[in-house]
């Protein structure tokens, strides 16, 4: 029918602002905030990936990035599929590359490290590898990059908003 299915979610709190427990449904769970929300973000990139749908945010100040000459070179090599996944690079100077837009679904990431973070990944693959092959690891390093990270407090309306995207991804480890 379309329809996202429900269910009640209670957030109970915090520990060690790392870790969230909650209620949901009739079942209580400790979860670990990095972790479920970088899938919650993984499993919406794959899903609008799959679909062809990946929403571009334009950022307000696109955001410079200064590479070293190699790193350069690497992502002038993998700036096609870059711009599939949903990030908007370009060259800006002779090392110096600038963001202009990042998946939607990110919300609120640093940059500069993510664009490290991916050149770091798409080191490993080689230009003849497959887009199959090459997108998930991208897709992956993108959401574990914007996700709440370890050792940040969260709010009760954080915490129950992310459990209920949890629950709603059908709870992936």
């Amino acid at each position: 029918t379309g329809r996202e299915p429900t269910c009640d979610v209670f957030p109970l709190g915090q520990i060690h602002h790392t870790d969230l427990l909650g209620q949901i449904d009739q079942d209580v769970f400790i979860v670990d905030q990095h972790t479920a929300h970088e899938r919650v973000l993984f499993e919406r990139l794959c899903r609008s990936w799959n679909k062809k749908e990946i929403l571009q945010q334009g950022l307000l100040i696109p955001e410079p990035v200064e590479l070293l000459p190699h790193q350069g070179e690497l992502l002038e090599e993998w700036l096609s599929v870059l711009a599939l996944a949903g990030l908007d690079v370009e060259r800006f100077g002779t090392t110096s590359y600038v963001v202009r837009a990042i998946p939607a679904v990110l919300g609120n990431v640093s940059v500069g490290p993510l664009v490290l973070e991916l050149l770091e990944e798409l080191s490993e693959w080689h230009s003849t590898d497959s887009l199959e092959k090459i997108i998930r690891p991208v897709l992956a390093t993108m959401a574990c990059q914007s996700a709440v990270q370890a050792g940040r407090p969260m709010t009760q309306p954080e915490i129950k908003e992310l459990l209920q995207d949890w629950a709603k991804e059908n709870f992936p480890m």
